[in-house]
């Protein structure tokens, strides 16, 4: 009685995409010569949420033992942007990361919000989705076209699954992918 089964193809869940480790190496390289390329390299390296990218504040990252705490997160209210604690217990997490996002982190100006909107304060999730993230992600695509190589379009969510499917590919076990992952 309490399971239903989905009436047509739109009412199934879609298959989330992932780049493969490959492309998902390329992707850094490229995104790295792009302006704002930082965003899609940060979320590649960390399977970070958008709402948490976008209330990651300096603070919370540990340059020198290289781990990101994730503490809060960003919405969007009638009233504006709101920051607030993470959604669950499980989304409060630690993720390490490694020397080539240190390397980046190094470039940034270290103050404030770390993806930082033309006024310095942080951005609202919808304008980075769709002013900031698509013209990056297009940038990455016709660079990539014009190198001969095919990448996938993928939104900030399937990033996210990218990072959990290459950790898993690596041999790293699913409990600690779903603790990295705050799940």
């Amino acid at each position: 009685k309490g399971t239903q089964l989905a009436r047509k193809a739109t009412d199934r869940t879609e298959q989330k995409r992932a780049y493969t480790y490959q492309q998902a190496l390329e992707v850094v390289s490229l995104a790295q010569n792009i302006k704002n390329g930082t965003d899609i390299i940060i979320l590649l390296k960390t399977g970070l949420r958008r709402s948490e990218l976008l209330a990651l504040r300096w603070e919370n990252i540990d340059m020198e033992n290289k781990i990101i705490h994730v503490r809060e997160s960003v919405s969007e209210t009638g009233g504006g942007l709101e920051i607030h604690p993470c959604k669950s217990t499980k989304s409060i997490r630690d993720i390490p990361f490694d020397d080539e996002l240190y390397d980046i982190f190094s470039k940034m100006k270290q103050t404030g919000f770390v993806i930082k909107g033309q006024n310095g304060k942080n951005m609202n999730p919808h304008n980075w989705s769709y002013k900031r993230y698509a013209v990056v992600n297009k940038k990455i695509q016709q660079t990539a076209e014009q190198k001969g190589i095919a990448l996938p379009l993928l939104n900030p969510h399937e990033l996210r699954h990218t990072f959990g499917s290459i950790l898993y590919e690596r041999g790293v076990d699913i409990v600690t992918i779903s603790k990295l992952m705050g799940h």
